[in-house]
């Protein structure tokens, strides 16, 4: 359930590699507006201080963490359906130190955060929100020369539900949750702009492309069971 530096409950989809164009007018998309480089600084990279970034499913949403990223703060931001929350977090952390299981709480929310102390094998657990019982996420630390970017997605099919992945150099990492509740996670690799991910522990696979803004994306879903579909999103972080 870690890869590098993310970290997620896996789902039960197995992900095709499939390039997909989700515009398919001669009309462009908006660009979204959202940052084009990374938030950590440099003096941070490869350390557990800096930014953290991940999605939820649950039914969908992201986070932004931040770990005395040059300064003494450590927050988080939260954001899950049309919720949102700050979290804090009471423990200190000590540079070239990993971080084991970090409480962050907020008024609607927690999550523990841990990492190795050079960020990777991020994982983002015990994560809880007011109104769902059934919260999980994919979290990754960011370089200031690989930023950390979120999308978030519905797929239909055969079943139907949330999928968001994270991106961060040439790795993706993704969670699902479908229709019954049911969370899913796995990991997987973007070439260009074509991405697939295998969950965890089933016979699907998610596999799709980024437009040429990079922001909105489409693809397929497919199982060997049978079960396939599609889905279509944009990147929120």
């Amino acid at each position: 359930m870690m890869i590098k530096t993310f970290s997620i409950l896996f789902i039960s989809i197995t992900v095709l590699l499939f390039a997909c164009n989700k515009t398919d007018t001669s009309m462009p998309l908006p660009k979204l507006n959202l940052a084009d480089t990374a938030e950590t600084i440099s003096t941070l990279d490869s350390t557990s201080f800096g930014v953290y970034k991940a999605v939820l499913a649950g039914n969908t949403g992201r986070v932004k963490i931040y770990v005395n990223n040059g300064d003494a703060i450590v927050k988080a931001y939260l954001w899950l359906d049309s919720l949102s929350d700050t979290l804090t977090s009471p423990q200190s952390f000590t540079p070239g130190q990993s971080i084991s299981s970090a409480v962050f709480a907020g008024r609607i929310s927690g999550f523990h955060l841990s990492a190795d102390a050079d960020g990777n094998n991020a994982l983002i657990e015990n994560i809880f929100v007011s109104g769902h019982s059934n919260v999980a996420g994919a979290v990754a630390h960011e370089n200031s020369d690989m930023q950390v970017t979120c999308y978030e997605s519905t797929f239909t099919g055969t079943e139907k539900g949330n999928f968001n992945f994270i991106r961060y150099g040439s790795n993706v990492s993704g969670v699902a949750i479908n229709s019954n509740g049911l969370i899913y996670s796995g990991a997987g690799f973007i070439t260009g702009k074509v991405f697939s991910i295998q969950m965890n522990g089933t016979a699907t696979t998610f596999q799709g492309g980024l437009d040429t803004t990079g922001d909105y994306y489409s693809g397929s879903w497919n199982a060997t069971t049978g079960l396939s579909g599609v889905f279509s999103g944009k990147r929120t972080l």
